[in-house]
């Protein structure tokens, strides 16, 4: 999944708001090395703005949390795993209105 590439200046500006909003939600979920900030943001600018709110990703995020310096884990590693259709069949279930009146009721 490629990033659209903006058209004109103000379409940059806004691009790199959304980039930065992402990263500070990436702050507030667990991620902290700055690889896996870059790679949260991709993400969510990529597949979509709440993908980290899909339950899987919330199971995900809880582990990298919960997760020991030992373990080792982060964001990327715990990512590499889904496959494409299931980031496709994540952001679909994100637009339901099933799943829409979970997460705003």
């Amino acid at each position: 999944m490629a990033c659209p590439m903006p058209e004109g200046a103000q379409a940059w500006v806004q691009q790199c708001q959304q980039l930065d909003h992402h990263v500070v939600q990436a702050q507030q979920h667990g991620p902290s090395h700055r690889d896996d900030l870059v790679a949260y943001a991709l993400k969510a600018h990529q597949v979509h703005p709440q993908i980290h709110q899909h339950p899987r990703m919330r199971a995900l995020l809880t582990q990298l949390r919960n997760a020991h310096p030992d373990d080792e884990l982060d964001y990327r590693e715990l990512t590499a795993a889904i496959a494409p259709e299931d980031w496709t069949a994540m952001a679909a279930e994100l637009q339901t209105p099933s799943f829409q009146e979970e997460t705003h009721p």
